[in-house]
């Protein structure tokens, strides 16, 4: 083979280690038209959750945000019937990811208690670095004539937005 056949291909083959090596990059993410591009991170939880607006003789004895930050424990007094609090749930989306409401889970211990939410629903979408804010509600039965305490439980689900 002569200088000018094998120059020939070392420069193909050159080429062609080229276009795989930029191939890859493109596909696994390392590149894209601004330069390095970040990884992705998943960081949705439950921010915070304040005791709202109350009625009659309700009292909030406890709220608590669980160690995995997708649950907390709502502890209540409900007096007579009508009694009613209403708690403000603040979900952060801190990743980079938007996520989308899966579930909201509610488990109360009082047969006499209403619980519910609202302000959100099942496919809600929370925008990388926004947040979130709905309303879970107890609210006192009003055909029960007895003092009652209760305690809540909730469960967030939230899964990747694609």
């Amino acid at each position: 083979m002569d200088s000018k056949t094998t120059n020939s291909l070392i420069g193909g083959l050159l080429a062609i280690a080229f276009v795989m090596a930029v191939g890859f990059a493109i596909f696994t993410g390392y590149i894209n038209r601004g330069g390095l591009s970040e990884s992705s991170k998943w960081n949705i939880y439950v921010n915070s959750i304040s005791a709202g607006t109350i009625l009659g003789e309700a009292k909030n004895q406890k709220v608590q945000i669980d160690n995995n930050k997708l649950s907390a424990v709502f502890l209540a007094t409900l007096s007579s019937p009508g009694d009613e609090i209403n708690y403000a749930v603040e979900v952060k989306n801190a990743g980079t990811l938007d996520a989308k409401i899966d579930n909201v889970i509610l488990n109360g211990d009082n047969q006499n208690i209403e619980y519910k939410y609202s302000g959100t629903e099942k496919g809600d979408i929370i925008k990388a670095g926004q947040s979130k804010v709905f309303t879970i509600t107890m609210s006192y039965n009003k055909n029960v004539k007895q003092q009652v305490s209760t305690k809540l439980n909730m469960l967030l689900s939230c899964v990747q937005n694609n």
